[in-house]
């Protein structure tokens, strides 16, 4: 069973003329809530958007269709960092296998991109046992 969703999300107005950052406290709170229900937590951020934490995967997919938040047209999109994590390997039995190949093995572990670190001598870029790991969680 996949249990990956994003928690983090992000809603930004897509209109200078109506910025999120003018709506009350309380518009929004309603808004949130005819929308996903009641939200792990709610913030408002210093360029007037909001990052969401959702607690369950309807609350993100909900939030991710909607195109309009208290009448004001939004952007909402996954963000970019928080809905992952990074671990460094090293492993030599890995040197012949191709970032792809990794990846797809270690996907049951959440494992969602991998990038094999490189060196440069002589003017020949040479492949090392040292990976990044990406997961999605």
């Amino acid at each position: 069973m996949n249990d990956s969703w994003p928690r983090f999300i992000v809603m930004s107005s897509a209109s200078e003329e109506k910025p999120l950052s003018k709506l009350s406290p309380f518009a929004v709170q309603k808004g949130f809530q005819a929308i996903a229900g009641t939200l792990k937590s709610t913030k408002r951020l210093r360029d007037g958007s909001f990052l969401v934490e959702c607690s369950r995967r309807a609350q993100a997919e909900n939030l991710l269709k909607t195109a309009t938040f208290v009448d004001r047209p939004v952007h909402v999109c996954v963000h970019k960092t928080l809905n992952s994590s990074r671990g460094v390997i090293r492993c030599r039995e890995l040197s012949d296998l191709s970032e792809a190949e990794i990846r797809d093995e270690l996907k049951t572990q959440g494992v969602v991109e991998v990038h094999r670190v490189t060196v440069k001598k002589e003017g020949k870029v040479i492949p090392t046992n040292t990976l990044f790991l990406t997961f999605n969680r």
